[in-house]
């Protein structure tokens, strides 16, 4: 299954192998075909499902992650929304005595809801801190937030034009911001090692190069991700026999 994404953001070389499942009983015969094929990765969004933190993670933990748009690929594969990207701890350093930490993780299988899962690889291309829990400011309802997520109706977002900010301009509503829209397809994310993260404290380090999906570290203090953290990612779909190179 190829991911020829429109909006591609980088590329990588698989080898696809045809195996004929009654030649392995079959006296020997020449090596299976091997195929080469350049594919592009789609750019995409996901919505972290829980905390991640070095402080009690540990290697094998599952982590899971919801698309939350649609990826829409050339070849017309559809990597729909709500989709759940699976993955797992594979590295883990804590902080010990305010020292640095790091945290590996890989995603690498998408289970759409009520079909079979997907082979994927996965590279995180960038981290956006949750959004502020307020107002929808489309909507202005109170009870669900951006992305759909309920609020807490006690929350107020405090900070400069925020609800209860003495510095909001004169003449203007204190209304909650949200972050805005983050891009996820910046030329700057494509050969470079350190990505995008605004999450306090935590750095991003990925290559779509490497077998792992991103390496989180902080410096003095246990990286973790928060819940809803917003990750940016570049995503394909593999075929099952595919080796990446």
């Amino acid at each position: 299954m190829a991911c020829l994404a429109p909006r591609s953001i980088a590329k990588i070389l698989v080898l696809i192998t045809a195996i004929d499942a009654k030649a392995q009983s079959d006296p020997p015969k020449p090596p299976p075909k091997v195929e080469t094929r350049q594919l592009q990765m789609a750019a995409g969004k996901a919505r972290l499902d829980k905390k991640v933190d070095a402080k009690n993670a540990k290697v094998g933990d599952p982590v899971t992650a919801k698309l939350m748009e649609d990826i829409q690929c050339a070849d017309g594969v559809l990597l729909p929304k709500d989709a759940t990207l699976s993955g797992r701890v594979v590295e883990v350093q804590p902080s010990e005595n305010k020292g640095d930490s790091r945290l590996v993780l890989t995603f690498d299988e998408l289970v759409p809801k009520g079909k079979p899962p997907i082979r994927v690889k996965v590279t995180l291309l960038g981290l956006s801190s949750p959004p502020v829990q307020g107002p929808d400011l489309v909507t202005g309802k109170r009870e669900i937030d951006l992305e759909g997520l309920p609020t807490a109706a006690s929350t107020t977002r405090r900070g400069p034009g925020g609800v209860g900010s003495k510095n909001a301009p004169p003449g203007t509503s204190r209304v909650p911001i949200a972050s805005p829209p983050a891009t996820h397809d910046q030329p700057s994310h494509v050969g470079g090692e350190l990505k995008d993260s605004s999450v306090p404290g935590v750095e991003l380090n990925s290559s779509i190069q490497e077998p792992n999906s991103g390496t989180l570290t902080s410096k003095g203090k246990n990286a973790q991700l928060p819940l809803w953290t917003q990750m940016r990612i570049a995503i394909i779909a593999l075929p099952p026999d595919a080796v990446i190179k």
